[in-house]
């Protein structure tokens, strides 16, 4: 439990529940009695013996696009352009994730639609790539127009990859905040900076626990830009 955040829709009893279930789809039984939104969409994919994990998770993104770009329709600017850049960070993550394990499900079916940048076929391309480099090349060519393919571009550790698209998320907010500063921006931003924090904690404290030098633990801490 120490690693799960109640929230009101999942608060901590609802929490200890859940992670006392037997299986994964007895979880998503109990979600579906509650009426979370998460439920049906788990109980389809977990119906199988051995169950496709990433489309598990892939079904677990999905609902949250779904949500996510419902909210912003009647939200600001900034709310939009917060799930439409949360959805390529999803995408860009299968897209990787593909190239590197591949999977024997349609990739076509991988692709999460209301991305602000990565199309369909872009990301089919870099799916199907033939190997890490080439997709990110595809990848990068996808998110030209952003401020992300410069991060898709440099920087060279796919293990940390995702914090970094992060950080400049949160720069990329950061500025929409002072440009809009009235708009949902500077919540977000704050939003943002808070999920960094936390993965920051985490990487020191196990790096404390296992006795990593002081430099490569602040090395690996990536930062934030303005």
């Amino acid at each position: 439990m120490s690693g799960l955040i109640p929230t009101p829709s999942l608060p901590e009893r609802a929490l200890e529940e859940l992670a006392a279930q037997q299986n994964a789809r007895d979880l998503a039984g109990l979600l579906t009695i509650w009426g979370s939104p998460f439920g049906e969409p788990l109980l389809q994919e977990l119906g199988p013996a051995q169950p496709d994990l990433f489309r598990v998770e892939l079904q677990l993104d999905r609902t949250w696009a779904t949500r996510a770009q419902r909210a912003g329709v009647s939200r600001d600017r900034a709310m939009r352009d917060f799930a439409r850049t949360s959805i390529d960070f999803i995408n860009v993550r299968s897209a990787l994730l593909l190239a590197l394990q591949g999977t024997d499900v349609d990739v076509d079916d991988m692709f999460l639609s209301g991305g602000g940048h990565l199309r369909a076929n872009q990301f089919r391309l870099a799916a199907l790539a033939g190997g890490v480099e080439a997709t990110l090349e595809m990848l990068v060519r996808g998110m030209a127009a952003s401020s992300f393919a410069d991060v898709l571009r440099m920087h060279g550790d796919l293990s940390t990859l995702e914090e970094a698209l992060l950080v400049e998320h949160i720069s990329h907010f950061g500025r929409l905040a002072r440009r809009e500063p009235t708009s949902l921006a500077p919540v977000l931003t704050y939003v943002l900076r808070l999920r960094k924090q936390v993965i920051d904690l985490r990487r020191l404290i196990w790096g404390i626990a296992l006795d990593v030098p002081r430099p490569t633990l602040l090395r690996d801490v990536v930062g934030v830009g303005s």
